[in-house]
């Protein structure tokens, strides 16, 4: 029988296990950059493309995760979720570049609404729950769970849409799913941990998240790998798709080629638990840099194998650090905390992109993958050092 505290701390997380699912159920993902080359897309104006976005994502972000701290964790994803329904309606209307940048830009808004959001709430509402917050991982490995399934979902509904309607519809389609988001969202009971006390003025505010995430020790290599786990989800997500139409695959396999990459969401956030100790992360670090070097081959299956590991481990390793990044925080600053962490990976992610956009354009897309092959590594060797520097403390395990 499950115990009366868990049972209450499902029914609470429930709400936001539905709005998650309806956030990531996203009919054009799979087609998004085929679609791109539709209305005059190529290979660089992809990259400037994804550069603005970035640019958009990083003045967002950290003022977001401040009001986040300060006014309300669920009126920002609820602001996510319009967002994200802005840019399905903008992205359905755009024939070219400019209305595809303004479409791109309101995803921007959403990713930076989400950003270090849902960890926060969920890391908070154990504390308040069960007074502790060890079994982070899997709760909010529980989240990435329904997050991927609903992804996974609409990359395999999105090749029978786009077969059937075009890939215009993949856009239109998504709103009303968007919407459904909101009203789960409506039921969330928001944890008011981070409500304690007075608020400090904004700018002491900023001030106490700097100093948090600055500091010497294990914190510097939990923080350095968050950035460099950050900049690497962006350039998969953003320029996976790249190398399947280098090799031509079929349009009918994007969509469950995506969902078998998008199975990693899930799979990250459920084997986060498993990577607790230091012979742990030094193992999956191995399996990474393995795997990045499996995209300098031309073999369809391989990189489409080898992307769905690197995007496992790159979201596992974001769950067990920013477990880590949470032990250290108060409250207060949490999502603040997160943001900046996510901000500065994405400034990563813009020279990474342009280096990345330029070679591609120069050469191809293979010898452009020795970016992330440089930045895999460097986020396994920022990992095994922060394990090994990192003290244990009370609720780490």
């Amino acid at each position: 029988m499950i115990p009366r505290h868990k049972r209450l701390l499902q029914k609470r997380l429930k709400p936001l296990y539905i709005a998650m699912f309806f956030q990531g159920f996203v009919l054009w993902y799979p087609v998004e950059k085929l679609f791109m080359t539709r209305i005059g897309f190529n290979d660089e104006t992809v990259a400037i493309e994804t550069m603005i976005l970035t640019v958009v994502m990083i003045v967002v972000n950290i003022p977001v995760g401040v009001i986040a701290d300060r006014w309300s964790r669920k009126g920002i994803l609820i602001t996510a979720s319009v967002a994200l329904m802005a840019c399905d309606l903008l992205g359905g209307l755009s024939h070219g570049f400019w209305i595809y940048v303004a479409s791109a830009a309101c995803w921007g808004i959403f990713s930076a609404c989400n950003s270090g959001v849902y960890d926060s709430v969920v890391y908070d509402t154990l504390i308040e729950e069960v007074g502790t917050a060890n079994r982070f991982a899997q709760y909010y490995g529980r989240l990435q769970f329904f997050d991927g399934i609903a992804l996974m979902l609409g990359s395999l509904l999105s090749g029978t849409v786009t077969y059937a309607f075009g890939l215009r519809s993949a856009y239109l389609l998504t709103i009303p799913l968007s919407f459904c988001s909101i009203i789960a969202l409506a039921y969330f009971r928001e944890p008011k941990e981070h409500k304690q006390g007075e608020a400090p003025l904004v700018g002491a505010h900023l001030k106490i998240i700097f100093q948090s995430i600055a500091r010497k020790g294990d914190v510097f290599w939990i923080v350095l790998t968050l950035i460099l786990a950050t900049a690497n989800i962006r350039l998969m997500f953003e320029f996976d798709q790249l190398w399947l139409i280098a090799l031509a695959l079929p349009v009918l396999l994007y969509g469950p080629v995506n969902a078998l990459l998008l199975t990693s969401i899930s799979s990250g956030g459920m084997i986060a638990g498993s990577l607790k100790q230091p012979y742990t992360i030094f193992a999956a670090g191995i399996i990474l840099v393995m795997s990045s070097l499996c995209l300098l081959t031309r073999q369809r299956l391989l990189i489409i194998i080898a992307q769905t590991i690197l995007l496992t481990g790159y979201l596992a390793f974001q769950v067990v650090f920013g477990k880590y990044l949470h032990d250290t925080l108060p409250s207060k600053i949490r999502v603040g905390a997160s943001s900046v962490v996510t901000t500065v990976g994405y400034v990563l992610f813009l020279p990474a992109a342009f280096v990345f956009g330029e070679i591609s354009k120069r050469l191809n897309i293979f010898h452009a993958a020795w970016v992330i092959i440089g930045i895999v590594i460097a986020m396994v060797i920022s990992a095994n050092v922060a394990m090994l520097s990192r003290p244990q403390r009370a609720g780490n395990n």
